[in-house]
């Protein structure tokens, strides 16, 4: 059900963390790419930011293909997307992971009416 309203329902940042992230490496991998804009990053310089877990460039990439997948699964959305070499987030998650609880309600009452 959810994925075919999908497109009217803001989804809560708890609720996208919970399906999205498996540790705190994934969440800091997210909030690295919603810092750096639509133009993304390199997986190079995610790695490098994230000195202190020790990943690397590969780990990122594998980590954002498995959230992706993740997200994909449950709602049918990617979490990031590939733009030449880097990777920025989704329009999706621009939108969504910012989202407060009060546009949901609103959005669920005039949705109601």
């Amino acid at each position: 059900m959810e994925k075919g309203l999908c497109d009217f329902l803001k989804f809560e940042q708890p609720y996208l963390q919970q399906v999205i992230c498996r540790d705190e490496i994934d969440l800091a991998i997210i909030d690295i790419l919603l810092g750096a804009g639509s133009e993304g990053m390199l997986p190079k310089d995610i790695a490098a930011r994230l000195a202190s877990y020790k990943v690397s460039r590969w780990h990122v990439s594998r980590r954002l293909v498995r959230m992706n997948n993740r997200l994909k699964e449950e709602i049918g959305r990617n979490v990031a997307e590939k733009r030449g070499w880097k990777w920025a987030v989704t329009s999706f998650m621009n939108e969504n992971w910012r989202s407060t609880q009060e546009e949901v309600v609103c959005l669920r009452k005039n949705y109601q009416e």
